[in-house]
């Protein structure tokens, strides 16, 4: 099998310009892949991403709902990304990659879809979110590597072993004054 380089970004909140499409020239991945929260709801950086001339896979967060219960803000990222969007669904980039995407607009840590997303995608239980993962990767090509794009928020444990250093941005700030 021939190496692939593969940039992944996410994150974003609307923080993509011509800058980093620039490094990606520099960078010359065979592909890209987007793990959610691209803009907060506009579609300026879904619309640039689907722009791209690489191969882009996507899965959208929890964030590019934009708190609209309507489902009409992540109706309009989806329409932005056009078919670089893979939620629930296989999508075989060209350079030989198979990626599956998982739960879309997802806020993680459990199963939860938040209003604007059964808005879109109707109720969808974990069982039914399970099968159409498991069968979006059933049907993926067996000699190409597959990747499971996922967007999730994973949250502090509530519990810290006592010999774990408690270090806050505040008291970071704190001991950088400090010298």
């Amino acid at each position: 099998m021939a190496e692939l380089r593969i940039a992944i970004a996410g994150d974003l909140h609307g923080q993509w310009d011509s800058t980093d499409e620039l490094l990606l020239q520099l960078l010359a991945p065979d592909a890209l892949l987007v793990v959610g929260d691209l803009s907060d709801g506009q579609v300026r950086t879904p619309a640039r991403l689907a722009r791209l001339p690489l191969p882009t896979a996507c899965i959208l967060g929890n964030h590019d709902t934009g708190r609209d219960a309507s489902g009409r803000t992540l109706r309009s990222q989806l329409g932005a990304l056009g078919a670089c969007h893979c939620g629930w669904a296989l999508k075989e980039l060209s350079p030989g990659l198979a990626v599956v995407g998982g739960r879309p607009a997802s806020a993680g840590g459990g199963f939860h879809l938040s209003p604007g997303a059964q808005a879109v995608f109707g109720p969808v239980t974990l069982e039914d979110s399970v099968a159409r993962i498991t069968a979006a990767a059933l049907a993926a090509d067996p000699a190409l590597p597959l990747v499971l794009l996922l967007s999730l928020w994973l949250a502090a444990p509530a519990w810290v072993p006592p010999c774990a250093p408690r270090v806050t941005p505040r008291t970071r700030w704190q001991r950088a004054r400090a010298t």
